[in-house]
């Protein structure tokens, strides 16, 4: 009786210890299954997050992106309308020029002729002759030596309330009296007065004549550039004269000399080149963006 019981006490201890362990190994299993599954939903909860967060970054991105663009073009348009504003101000302080060209001369006086010749007879031990006005027209062999010259009066009237600085710019092959060191010319004219500059040109037969070259166009014209400003150079205009003298032509080895006693009204008076500058307000914001 004892035999049995003390060998029926371990079996069964070893029974309810199986049945045991089988049973945390069950509950241990569920409670695993569940932890999976919840890591899963969790994994998919933060996928989900962190999309949402990329699509806010990219929404607030296109949103700065828009305001950026929107800011640039209301800065821009703020400019433009200063500009445009501060621009009316100094129109007010252009001056206005009318720019006439008369024929004239200074030795001997020309009336309305303007076209001069003189013999040149230093290639056969002589001189240079007298100036004579050129009344006719001309045919002259290639052995004849002249010189010819025609001088231009321009003639600057004020017609605003505004001090007018006039610089000569160019001038096509020519000299101005009076501004014989270089220097650009220029002149001052105070308001509703008028000034004037005289401008020559000199050719000679042999440059003329010169078969290594074609006959240049601007041997026969008048053509200029100069710049009109305010005193303090706040807004500055160009003008253009451009006459056609034809004065020459060529026929073989003669000169074919034609000469005209007056400019054409639509040739003899300046043109306003298009583009009006700005040039202080232009130089202040040049000085401003290099700040930036």
């Amino acid at each position: 009786m004892v035999g049995i019981w003390g060998e029926g006490v371990p079996n069964w201890i070893m029974a309810g210890s199986t049945f045991l362990t089988l049973g945390v190994a069950i509950v241990a299993a569920i409670y695993a299954r569940r932890a999976a599954h919840w890591t899963k939903d969790q994994a998919v909860a933060s996928e989900r997050q962190a999309k949402s967060a990329r699509e806010a970054v990219e929404v607030a991105q296109e949103d700065a992106e828009v305001a950026k663009a929107t800011s640039e073009r209301q800065r821009a348009e703020a400019e433009r309308s200063h500009r445009l504003f501060m621009q009316a101000q100094l129109d007010a302080l252009a001056p206005v020029i009318w720019a006439k060209a008369s024929p004239t001369d200074q030795t001997p006086p020309g009336g309305d002729l303007f076209l001069w010749m003189r013999r040149d007879a230093r290639n056969q031990g002589g001189g240079m002759g007298e100036w004579e006005a050129v009344t006719e027209k001309l045919e002259l062999p290639r052995e004849e030596k002249y010189r010819f010259k025609f001088s231009v009066h321009v003639a600057f009237r004020n017609v605003s309330d505004t001090v007018a600085r006039i610089d000569i710019l160019d001038s096509v092959r020519g000299q101005f009296h009076g501004f014989d060191d270089g220097g650009r010319p220029f002149t001052v004219v105070p308001p509703r007065e008028e000034r004037g500059i005289v401008w020559t040109r000199e050719w000679s037969t042999d440059e003329l004549l010169l078969d290594a070259a074609p006959f240049d166009p601007l041997d026969s014209t008048f053509r200029m550039h100069f710049e009109v400003r305010d005193q303090g150079r706040n807004v500055c205009d160009t003008y253009e004269f451009l006459t056609s003298l034809r004065f020459f032509s060529r026929d073989g080895s003669r000169l074919i000399v034609t000469p005209r006693r007056t400019f054409p009204n639509d040739e003899g008076v300046a043109t306003l080149v298009p583009g009006r500058r700005y040039e202080r307000l232009d130089d202040e914001t040049a000085a401003g963006s290099t700040t930036e």
